[in-house]
């Protein structure tokens, strides 16, 4: 069963709203002019070819009319297009009360009329045809058999109607017609009801007063979806906006008809009678021309405001009339594609906008934090307590900013399909210790128990320890964030068997008992930037990247990742990996590089920094552990300074990249073409915000000996800085 998302329902997106009422009703205005002219036409040609004994009423049926006078005809309230009440006179209105005037005269040897009386839905009509009240009902949707078990006479086909549903637009993505569903019908339709179970028996039925408050329940999650004809849709296109609904086309369409009493067959022939007379087209055209929807902007207004949309909207229904008189399935195909072609935009659309709107404040957030705890730092510098915590606040800050920063990197390089795996010998038990001791103190420190336990037989293994320690610490810290103080996080390692010969599954579960996750979210935790609850309504930063990355290395080691959540009592996240198992003999040795001030001292380095800022820190940080430290504004600077001074005057040079003039690339290229060995072999290590693994593999393929991305953490910067200089005493 194939079913079409439609993005054409007036005005279910902000921005389009305002704009498809002018073209909504510009198109309302012409149609009813063009329209019931050429189908009234179209009906006077059907009259003179049709059966003449149509139009004449027999000798029982005029005794019929002479004796009751008047067609008393039930229709049901606020149904538009099909029937309602003008709020103002009282007077019938809606398809109904055109389709009636038009009936009046269409026999030609009587003339007929007919009283219509409003009830609030189909069953209380039907109800009152029974008991005699009205002779006839409509509009009505019944099948032989549910017709018989009612005691009714259906009629000849009046109107078909193509069934649609109204879906919450959030949810129309993953709105499925085979799922468990609960549809939302008016109390009393039992047109509706029939439809239901004769198309969707498994659907689950939930019944609201009115129309209005089915859908106002789809908004609420009371119900998923709406059942309607799509001759509807503009009637209630302001609710529709109102609720944020939006429309999927079925592939069923249902039939109106009249009810007539089974114990009155006479009026049953008249009606199918005036039915046949009547032409589909000429329905039809009464139907739109009482689809206008119910506003107080006047057509001078829109002319007045949107004189040029107005132009357009004038030239696209002469179009629309044009490809409706041609019928032709090219045009069909090419309405679905550009109806499909909208569809993708928008989304993109939208998509650009969400990622937009979470990175303005993600980022803006933390940068706040860091300003003002800048300026009261400032204010109480003399107080030696708010003067620490606000250090220590900026510091907290600036991690946060780095995160969401490096989580936005870390995506795109896996998009990319830049990942590479990276396995060493590991212990399993002294990794899961580690994220142990990492996390302990900070649990400790809010107020959360977090334990640990770990039940593995082979203690070493093959792996990525990298991508390893950015899952894990990724779930840890959402449980660390989300469980708030008085809770508890526990983290359990644990072996099973696998079916790789040589290897084992390792299994970590992490459970919290935080605020959970709804189950209407779940589905989506794992898409990028996708937040339950931004961080404006919880307070907690985050970008909504940090579970997609997790899922994506999780899928890159060939491991699965499963989440159960309920909201308010906690989280349970089980990351499941097949390890290689490994020998303890095989794990390396590296040397543990302990930084001597000592070796810095009297060192001479030349920075390379165009930022005047940045170039005052690292001077700053620098001159303190013992360097001599001059600065050159730019890579041609750089290189200028090197090439007129003594050899080895300079120890070590620290390269930005991006620079005017000349960009470190080509300075360092520059530097390494010297006839001066030792100069031209002299370390440069690079120092710069460009930290994707291109930019990397660029420093060191232009001669440079590191890369080191900023902000640089200096401990990182001094081993890096120690590491060099060791090598060049070696």
């Amino acid at each position: 069963m194939k079913h079409i998302l439609n993005s054409f329902v007036p005005g279910t997106r902000g921005t389009q709203r305002v704009a498809w009422l002018p073209l909504l009703l510009c198109l309302m205005l012409l149609v009813t002019v063009f329209l019931p002219a050429a189908a009234l036409a179209e009906g006077t040609e059907a009259d003179a070819a049709g059966d003449t004994e149509d139009r004449i009423l027999s000798d029982e049926e005029l005794a019929w009319v002479n004796a009751h006078g008047t067609i008393r005809v039930g229709y049901r309230d606020r149904y538009m297009p099909f029937s309602g009440t003008d709020s103002n006179t009282g007077a019938p209105t809606g398809m109904i009360s055109s389709y009636c005037r038009e009936a009046a005269g269409v026999m030609g040897n009587g003339e007929l009329t007919f009283r219509l009386m409003p009830f609030a839905d189909t069953e209380t009509a039907v109800g009152a045809m029974r008991r005699g009240e009205v002779d006839c009902v409509f509009p009505v949707s019944m099948d032989e058999a549910a017709a018989q078990d009612a005691g009714v006479l259906i009629s000849d086909m009046v109107l078909k109607s193509q069934m649609m549903v109204l879906v919450a637009e959030k949810k129309a993505k993953t709105f499925k017609f085979d799922d468990h569903v609960r549809a939302a019908v008016n109390e009393g339709n039992i047109s509706y009801l029939e439809y239901l179970k004769l198309n969707y028996p498994d659907w689950e039925v939930v019944t609201f007063p009115d129309s209005e408050s089915c859908l106002k329940g789809i908004s609420r999650g009371e119900a998923d979806c709406y059942v309607i004809s799509s001759h509807r849709l503009t009637s209630l296109s302001r609710q529709i906006n109102r609720y944020d609904l939006i429309g999927i086309t079925t592939n069923t369409a249902t039939e109106c008809h009249f009810a007539v009493s089974a114990a009155d067959p006479v009026l049953f022939s008249i009606i199918n009678k005036i039915i046949r007379d009547i032409s589909t087209s000429v329905v039809e055209g009464m139907v739109v021309s009482n689809s206008i929807p119910d506003t107080s902007v006047t057509f001078q207004d829109i002319l007045k405001d949107y004189p040029f949309a107005v132009v357009a909207v004038i030239a696209a229904i002469l179009l629309i009339i044009t490809v409706f008189w041609m019928r032709t399935y090219k045009a069909k195909m090419e309405q679905k594609q550009a109806q499909e072609a909208r569809s993708i935009a928008e989304a993109a659309n939208e998509a650009k906008t969400a990622f937009l709107f979470n990175m303005s404040h993600d980022i803006r957030t933390p940068m706040n934090a860091i300003m003002g705890f800048r300026d009261l730092l400032e204010k109480y510098q003399e107080d030696p307590e708010k003067r620490a915590d606000y250090l220590h606040k900026i510091s907290e800050s600036s991690n946060v900013l780095l995160s969401i920063i490096n989580n936005v990197l870390e995506m795109s390089r896996i998009e990319k399909g830049v990942l590479e795996l990276d396995e060493v010998v590991w212990s399993a038990e002294q990794f899961n210790d580690t994220l142990y001791s990492i996390f302990n103190a900070m649990m400790t420190e809010k107020g959360v128990k977090f334990t640990n336990r770990v039940n593995v037989e082979h203690s070493f293994v093959f792996c990525d320890t990298a991508k390893l320690r950015e899952i894990f610490y990724n779930i840890l810290s959402n449980a660390y964030k989300y469980t708030p103080p008085g809770g508890s996080v526990d983290m359990e390692l644990t072996e099973l068997p696998c079916e790789r010969e040589g290897y084992g599954l390792f299994r970590t579960t992490v459970s919290d008992t935080g605020i959970g996750i709804s189950e209407d979210f779940l589905p989506l935790i794992f898409e990028e930037f996708s937040r339950e609850q931004d961080s404006t309504g919880n307070k907690i930063e985050g970008t909504g990247l940090g579970m997609p990355i997790v899922k994506r290395l999780v899928d890159f080691l060939g491991g699965t990742i499963e989440i159960r959540s309920e909201k308010g009592k906690g989280t349970t996240v089980t990351v499941s990996i097949p390890l290689q198992i490994a020998e303890s003999s095989e794990i390396p040795v590296d040397p543990v590089l302990v930084v001597d001030p000592e070796i810095f001292r009297g060192k001479r380095i030349l920075l390379a920094e165009d930022n005047d800022l940045i170039a005052e820190i690292a001077i700053e940080l620098l001159e303190e552990v013992g360097f001599l430290v001059e600065r050159a504004e730019d890579g041609k600077v750089c290189y200028e300074k090197l090439l007129g001074a003594k050899r080895e005057y300079y120890d070590l040079i620290l390269m930005d990249i991006q620079m005017p003039n000349m960009n470190g690339y080509d300075a360092t290229r520059l530097i390494r073409q010297l006839s001066d060995p030792v100069k031209a072999s002299i370390p440069i290590l690079a120092l710069t915000a460009n930290a994707f693994d291109a930019d990397r593999r660029e420093a060191f393929r232009s001669g440079m000996n590191g890369h080191l991305s900023k902000p640089v953490n200096v401990h990182e910067l001094m081993r890096a800085l120690a590491g060099v200089l060791r090598k060049e005493q070696r």
